[in-house]
């Protein structure tokens, strides 16, 4: 019989430490691979893994991100149906890590992820993209717009509206809406005038008709007799009075 030191010199018991090291090693690399695993590949500025956009709006949307990139002001956008950590913002985090965004101050990532309580969002914009809301909007109410969007999953529609808007403010601030409030004022002005005047027209036309067939006696109305265009008779049934016309 073996004694214990025997034992622990032995080949056999080499052979169990080395595989017994070896698959600590193993689950350590299975470990490390998942955890990075977990985190979704960039593919471009628009990252739809959900895929909630249609067919057109990912050149639309690139094109756009393409110019606010020539800007300074970069933003890329992703679309997941999993969150690993069950935290919008962590999530954002994390894939701002691994996607090396958060080295550069000119970079931004807007998030939109399926929760188990529905969809939500994490934003994390440069300065460059937030300075652009000095208008009647801030941003602040940007934000609470977009978020309630997602919340009631409209998620396309929030990254688009996203993306137009921080275009629009780059390259048409203030024009845009300024011009469409000016249309919108003089079409309603229109509207009021032609509308008032169609009114007044109808009025006047009921007054006159009205009158017409008023008994000039008593007041009451006037019955018409006659079938020919060129001869109208009138008569009031409640005094007698007679008119031809």
């Amino acid at each position: 019989m073996r004694t214990v030191r025997e034992y622990f010199i032995s080949g056999r018991f080499r052979k169990r430490q080395y595989s017994f090291l070896f698959l600590i090693l193993l689950a350590f690399l299975f470990s490390f691979t998942s955890s990075a695993a977990r985190l979704p590949q960039k593919i471009g500025r628009i990252n739809d893994y959900a895929n909630v956009l249609r067919v057109g709006d990912h050149s639309h949307l690139e094109e756009r991100l393409s110019e606010l990139a020539s800007a300074g002001k970069g933003l890329t956008v992703l679309i997941s149906l999993n969150d690993p950590y069950s935290n919008p913002d962590r999530f954002g985090f994390e894939v701002s890590r691994k996607w090396e965004l958060h080295d550069n101050s000119n970079e931004g990532l807007m998030v939109f992820v399926r929760e188990d309580d529905g969809w939500k969002g994490s934003f994390s914009l440069p300065g460059s993209i937030r300075s652009l809301f000095s208008g009647e909007t801030s941003y602040q109410e940007f934000q609470e717009e977009i978020t309630n969007m997602v919340e009631s999953g409209d998620v396309r529609d929030a990254v688009l509206n996203s993306v137009d808007t921080f275009h629009s403010l780059q390259f048409n601030p203030g024009s845009e809406d300024e011009e469409t409030r000016k249309t919108s004022r003089e079409g309603n002005l229109l509207y009021y005038v032609f509308g008032g005047a169609l009114t007044l027209a109808l009025l006047l036309f009921l007054l006159i008709r009205e009158a017409k067939i008023r008994c000039p006696r008593c007041g009451s109305r006037m019955k018409v007799t006659g079938t020919l265009p060129d001869r109208r008779e009138k008569y009031c049934p409640k005094c007698g009075y007679y008119e031809r016309e």
